[in-house]
């Protein structure tokens, strides 16, 4: 059953089922996505109590937040107006409902009203978020674009290096359904433009056993020459890695041992997914801290983007890492900078105090 698309059979459930259900997603971010995705799609017709309930979790699971911000894109222009405030409002808020929101805007950009063009651009000026995810939503409408667009489209990725890595990162999941003749312009695009390159990456890691064996083994081979490209591959490996194929996440495991970038990569793609990781794989996170110098600093970044988003337990697990661990501490640092700006009041306070202890960190923090 594909809870993605089953989502409206979750209202007339009993309490204890539907809490069964919720309780799933804790450990299950794909799941977890796509059953955000279905609540946004139908988000009108959801009951006050439950749409209070959707905008909870929203606060609670990074996944959640891009999926419902992907499912409210695509309707965003048919909402009353005060509900369009409040999701724009949102997306200022959340780093990760944002990305979702572009995703959903981007997917239907030729078919929005032009005034939503604005809103949606001047967004991209300020958050991140944005930008990257409507880079990854053109992606599957771009050849329904007229020859003008396409290359405005191109021309925007040249500016915006996060719409750039949202549109490499789109490409990568879908690169071997592609014509050679655009497969050839994608290879092109990934050795001049490095944000697309580590985007492209992301996807193909994302999406990594879907491709052949020959595939497989090519993209790893090429990773050795392009940093962008093996790190961003590395991160989608690491999003992933919990649903691999044993045999994959053996090679993964060997490459991070030997690949600094890959290393750090897999450790930012694994820490941005944390909350869903088996209790299991959480610890042998904990452990690779501890003898992957590239993988510590990569995951203390992933870790940092959601920091608001970690259970008390895993919170306390993290800080105590801080001291004894300059990579992890200047990752962290880094991930909490670059997200500064969505973080709530109280993060953001204790972000500063955490400065006052741990240099590292707070070297990190202002790198990001």
């Amino acid at each position: 059953m594909d809870l993605a698309w089953d989502y409206h059979i979750l209202l007339p459930l009993s309490d204890g089922l539907r809490n069964e259900i919720f309780e799933y997603v804790k450990t299950n971010g794909k799941m977890t996505n796509g059953l955000g995705y279905g609540f946004g799609f139908i988000f009108l017709l959801l009951p006050k109590a439950f749409r209070d309930l959707v905008f909870e979790m929203i606060e609670k699971y990074s996944e959640f937040a891009i999926g419902i911000g992907n499912g409210l894109g695509l309707l965003l222009r048919f909402l009353p107006r005060g509900l369009q405030q409040e999701v724009f409002e949102r997306a200022r808020k959340n780093i990760q409902f944002s990305t979702g929101l572009g995703i959903g805007q981007g997917r239907l950009f030729p078919y929005t009203p032009k005034e939503f063009h604005e809103t949606i651009f001047e967004l991209t000026k300020t958050y991140s978020g944005c930008s990257h995810g409507l880079g990854i939503g053109f992606v599957p409408i771009l050849r329904f674009l007229p020859s003008k667009q396409q290359q405005e489209v191109f021309e925007r990725a040249r500016e915006d290096i996060q719409f750039s890595t949202g549109l490499g990162q789109g490409f990568g999941y879908i690169f071997n359904c592609l014509p050679s003749l655009q497969q050839d312009t994608i290879k092109r695009l990934i050795i001049e433009d490095s944000g697309f390159a580590r985007g492209f990456g992301i996807g193909i890691g994302t999406s990594f056993s879907y491709f052949s064996k020959d595939f497989q083994r090519k993209a790893f081979e090429d990773a050795t020459r392009n940093i962008q490209f093996d790190f961003g591959l590395g991160h989608g490996l690491g999003v992933t890695f919990a649903y691999l194929p044993k045999e994959i996440q053996e090679q993964v495991c060997e490459k991070v041992d030997h690949d600094i970038h890959f290393a750090r990569g897999f450790g930012e793609g694994m820490g941005c997914i944390f909350q869903h990781v088996p209790k299991e794989i959480q610890e042998q996170v904990f452990e690779k801290t501890t003898t992957n110098s590239g993988f510590a600093r990569g995951f203390g970044e992933g870790v940092g983007l959601i920091l608001q988003y970690l259970p008390k337990d895993i919170n306390e697990r993290i800080h105590s890492q801080l001291e004894n661990n300059i990579h992890f501490a200047r990752g962290l640092g880094y991930g909490s900078g670059i997200h500064y700006v969505y973080l709530d009041r109280q993060t953001q306070i204790e972000i500063f105090k955490k400065d006052d202890k741990y240099s590292h960190f707070e070297i990190g923090v202002g790198l990001g």
